[in-house]
């Protein structure tokens, strides 16, 4: 069924049927796991445990990624065989891949924390240590409860969560320019590679970038502007960091803000309001937020092309991003 399927000895065991809490036997659920091996926290020895432990409860299929893109394409077919739930054990990046290939049919997506930052897996409302993940979804087996939400559509681009043009997209762009670091260090080269970025290429001359959504009274004008899907933003260890407020899965709008200015003395205020649970971003003078609208527009206003990410992943670089609502669902289970 699939090109590229890694089985292990747990996955050959015969069972087809499980007994469910009362007792009765039911069939198993299909699963597809899909394992990015380049992905920062995922092993040989983390991988063996959850195929074992999944293959007791589901029926299931092992599968690696190859490269980029390949995901979607093992989700799409997936989804094309009938397949209950696809199970991404990787990074963001390989989880945004592979709900490109499931959205608008009845497969789930769902996810264990397989790298750096898992926010999609935190959003799901899943554990982030491995084991605690991979035991929900165990128990997902005789609770089976998915339930439908909505991606960001950016050009031509799919996103669950989050979407930048300007700063955050080409801090982004450094740090996955050196992966080697980025699986170290984490959150530290995240904030090395903020910093460096920030002092080099936005303090002396930023972009100019302009902001704008239907019915809107004025374009906000500034350096960077970020667009949510969910909340929080991102997080920072254990941190989340909510650059808006109001961003929902379950509705067909978006929130975000823009940045005005990139003067160095405003960044211990900025700093202090994405890492407090007290303040809110919007708070800040040097920002202007949206919240509640269906589309977006973000343009540079001096033909300078400026680095554009979803879901933390830099996609290139744009004079224009268009951000609406997908309007196909995606099914997910947390």
């Amino acid at each position: 069924m699939y090109k590229h399927t890694v089985t292990s000895t747990p996955l050959s065991l015969p069972a087809l049927h499980v007994d469910s809490a009362d007792g009765a036997s039911v069939e198993k659920k299909r699963m597809l796991l899909i394992t990015n091996p380049h992905a920062s926290t995922v092993n040989a020895r983390l991988q063996g445990l959850v195929q074992y432990a999944l293959a007791g409860r589901f029926e299931l299929d092992c599968v690696t990624t190859t490269g980029r893109g390949h995901a979607t394409e093992l989700a799409r077919q997936a989804a094309a065989d009938g397949v209950n739930t696809v199970v991404v054990f990787a990074g963001d990046g390989t989880v945004n891949e592979a709900a490109n290939g499931v959205l608008g049919t009845p497969t789930a997506l769902t996810t264990l924390p397989g790298g750096s930052g898992n926010v999609y897996n935190r959003i799901l409302g899943l554990p982030t240590d491995v084991i605690d993940a991979t035991e929900r979804l165990l128990r997902r087996a005789d609770d089976w409860q998915p339930r439908q939400v909505m991606m960001g559509l950016v050009n031509d681009r799919r996103f669950l969560f989050s979407s930048g043009v300007g700063l955050d997209a080409a801090i982004v762009g450094h740090v996955d320019s050196n992966p080697k670091w980025k699986h170290k260090y984490n959150e530290n080269y995240f904030l090395y590679c903020a910093l460096k970025v920030y002092f080099s290429q936005y303090v002396k001359n930023p972009p100019a970038l302009e902001t704008t959504w239907p019915g809107c009274e004025r374009p906000l004008h500034g350096i960077t502007s970020v667009v949510q899907k969910a909340d929080p933003y991102t997080y920072f260890g254990d941190i989340p960091l909510r650059a808006s407020a109001g961003a929902r899965q379950d509705v067909a709008e978006f929130s975000g803000m823009s940045l005005k200015t990139a003067r160095p003395t405003i960044v211990p205020g900025i700093a202090f309001r994405m890492f407090s649970q007290k303040y809110v971003m919007p708070n800040h003078r040097q920002i202007e937020a949206f919240e509640a609208v269906p589309e977006v527009t973000i343009r540079t206003r001096d033909e300078r092309p400026v680095d554009l990410h979803v879901d933390g992943d830099n996609i290139g670089q744009v004079n224009e991003a268009r951000y609406s609502v997908e309007p196909q669902l995606l099914t997910v289970l947390g």
